[in-house]
């Protein structure tokens, strides 16, 4: 699922040495149930209200809890075909894509199992074992069917795409962007893209957040023009009951919250949508495993242990700036 909100990129913005005809322009707003922070280097604010359309657009169009969007009308068709729009046809299909090379640990059809622990209502509850097992029968990627614009489900099951449609987003506010021919960076969320360049011509720098204290960071990743960054946790949407935290990764194997020995996993990519699915992925997968898909899948990764450990692939341009964790590259 995407993931909600899991691991915060805190955006470092260098505003030193822009030229006078460029200056940082900044909105936040919210949606797609998160924070969202555009940053355009631009003469005017015109980018922006072109991006926030564009976001706004998105939402209507994939929002799981929205009576008109095409995602609620398929998960409400009681099993029938319905007609959907070229983009929301796509989009599925890359999920099922994604759902491919993940070998289902991303899943779009883990929908009503998210529904069933609260995630879409915040109504929190905790599901019985006869339950959860009635909801891993309703989990199956490869149970959708695709015939042109028309979709079908079989009944009891749904599509959440939350794992992938903020990075899918992100995408698309960066060719809004480029049509517009300007740089910038994106903060969706735990979703972070960076467009072009900045006007002094240093690259993008975000922080880390340590996953155990939201007001430290573990350190700082340096991207490329093009280049996001995309990470998923246990420690940002969740709830408590018992004693016992409940996160939003939900396995799709268990229906439940994924049992990981990771705290978050930060995937670099081209793209934002494969970067946000192939984080969902790892963090699912723990450690060993993450690091051998990363490696397979040919991606960059950071992941954070629960024994405060930081791994990461090679090629990353990470600085530790937290005394207490330790890092080496696999």
């Amino acid at each position: 699922m995407k993931k909600q909100l899991c691991f915060v990129l805190t955006v470092l913005l260098m505003l030193c040495g822009c030229q006078a005809a460029e200056k940082a322009v900044t909105k936040e707003l919210f949606a797609m149930d998160t924070v969202m922070h555009l940053t355009a280097y631009t003469q005017n604010d015109q980018p922006l209200a072109q991006a926030e359309a564009e976001i706004r657009r998105l939402e209507q169009l994939l929002s799981v809890t929205l009576p008109q969007s095409d995602l609620y009308r398929l998960n409400h068709a009681d099993g029938q075909w319905v007609t959907l729009s070229d983009e929301t046809v796509s989009l599925v299909t890359l999920a099922k894509t994604y759902a491919d090379q993940t070998q289902g640990r991303f899943d779009p059809t883990v929908y009503p199992a998210v529904a069933a622990w609260g995630f879409l209502d915040k109504q929190y509850t905790l599901p019985t074992e006869e339950l959860l097992t009635a909801l891993q029968k309703c989990i199956d990627y490869t149970a959708i069917e695709i015939d042109g614009n028309r979709v079908r489900l079989p009944k009891g099951m749904g599509i959440d795409l939350g794992a992938i449609a903020k990075g899918y987003a992100a995408d698309q506010v960066k060719a809004v962007f480029d049509q517009a021919g300007v740089s910038g960076i994106l903060s969706l969320g735990g979703n972070v893209l960076t467009i072009g360049q900045k006007p002094n011509g240093q690259p993008f720098s975000v922080a880390i957040q340590d996953p155990k204290n939201a007001n430290q960071i573990l350190g700082t990743l340096t991207l490329n023009g093009g280049q996001a960054a995309v990470t998923s946790g246990d420690y940002q949407r969740y709830f408590e009951q018992n004693g016992v935290r409940y996160h939003h990764i939900l396995d799709p194997k268990t229906a439940s919250p994924a049992v990981s020995d990771l705290t978050s996993v930060t995937v670099i990519a081209d793209s934002a949508a494969a970067a946000d699915a192939y984080a969902t992925a790892l963090f699912i997968a723990g450690k060993d495993t993450a690091l051998t898909l990363a490696e397979t899948w040919s991606i960059q990764a950071v992941l954070v242990t629960k024994e405060k450990q930081i791994i990461c692939t090679p090629k990353i341009d990470f600085t530790l700036t937290h005394a207490q964790y330790t890092i080496e590259t696999r």
